[in-house]
Order: C-alpha cells, then sequence, then structure tokens
C-alpha cells in the first residue's frame, strides 16, 4: 500500500501523566518511524531514550524544554530534536507532535525521575 490515513477517532490514547500520548501511524504502519500527538499538562518526566531520535513540534501552548544543556522556552510553531542518551523533560501546558525514528518501543524509553 502506497498510503496510510488514520482518523482521529481511530488513534490509540494512551495515558502515562501527567502526559497523554495518542497514537496515529504506528510501526504496524510504518517500519522506520511513528507519529503522535502528546499532551503535556504539568511536567513530563526525566527521561531519555537509548535508540531513538524525537522530533517534537508545538501545536498549542507555551512551555519549557530542559536539558543537560540548560532551559529553553518553546512556544507554538517550535520545534525540537532529541537524540538517543540525552536527557530531558518538557513542562507547561501544551500540544505536541512527535515522531519518533526507529518507532517507538516502551523498553527504548529510560525514566531518570518520576
Amino acid at each position: 500500500m502506497g498510503y496510510v490515513v488514520v482518523k482521529s477517532k481511530d488513534a490509540k490514547a494512551l495515558e502515562i501523566p501527567p502526559l497523554t500520548v495518542i497514537s496515529y501511524l504506528s510501526s504496524e504502519q510504518l517500519k522506520t518511524h511513528d507519529l503522535g500527538r502528546v499532551i503535556v499538562r504539568g511536567k513530563h518526566y526525566k527521561c531519555m531514550t537509548k535508540d531513538s531520535n524525537r522530533i517534537y513540534y508545538v501545536l498549542k501552548g507555551e512551555g519549557r524544554l530542559i536539558t543537560n544543556e540548560g532551559v529553553k522556552v518553546i512556544n507554538e510553531g517550535d520545534a525540537f530534536l532529541i537524540r538517543p542518551k540525552s536527557p530531558y523533560s518538557i513542562e507547561g501546558d501544551l500540544e505536541l507532535i512527535c515522531t519518533f525514528s526507529p518507532p517507538f518501543r516502551p523498553e527504548d524509553e529510560v525514566r531518570l525521575e518520576s
């Protein structure tokens, strides 16, 4: 098949307080990456990935990206890349699109704090 369309009503929601992750495209449809919508209300726990790159795009809201290199204010229209083994957290009231490459696997994510 040359294309995949996932309607919002068919997307799968995953609650990881304080996050809601809504998966639109997954490794079942794509072999190289995933796409999801991430809703942050408060502070995203500090974590890193073992192997995957994550690209985030801010759809709505304002917040802060906290890394070992400092704190960056992020707003609607901003994008940022998180490389493997790079600790980070996100805080604020945000709605983001995130793509994972390779596809998201729970065992790839390492929580560094609750």
